[in-house]
């Protein structure tokens, strides 16, 4: 699996349907969950437990021919920002830092197009 690059969040307008469907050709991934503790963001993470926080995404992958998926995120519902991509018919990335609170979605790409993004519920 590789990284290919990583981008910061960003307000604004939210314009994703949180439900995975068909765009451009490719069908959006389904299933979306993410595994690991989401600590209180009041509390201070701890010496020595840097990892507090960090989670992994899952998805199904309904696409047959993609390039890749892109992992998004929305902070504080704002527009959604890509964080990564990882290559095709990975269906997990972690561990991975979220801004909280946000959520996470996963979306196919081929090329330039993009399927619609599958939100973590």
């Amino acid at each position: 699996m590789s990284v290919l690059f990583v981008l910061a969040c960003s307000g604004g307008d939210e314009g994703a349907t949180p439900t995975p469907t068909t765009a451009a050709g490719l069908a959006a991934p389904s299933d979306v969950r993410v595994e690991g503790p989401l600590p209180d963001l009041r509390t201070p993470v701890p010496p020595g437990q840097g990892e507090l926080g960090r989670i992994t995404v899952i998805w199904k992958d309904n696409a047959t021919d993609e390039d890749g998926f892109r992992v998004l995120q929305s902070c504080d519902g704002g527009t959604p920002t890509q964080v990564l991509e990882v290559e095709a018919n990975v269906t997990q990335y972690g561990p991975l830092q979220v801004c909280r609170p946000g959520r996470v979605g996963v979306a196919a790409f081929k090329g330039d197009e993009q399927s619609e993004i599958a939100w973590s519920q």
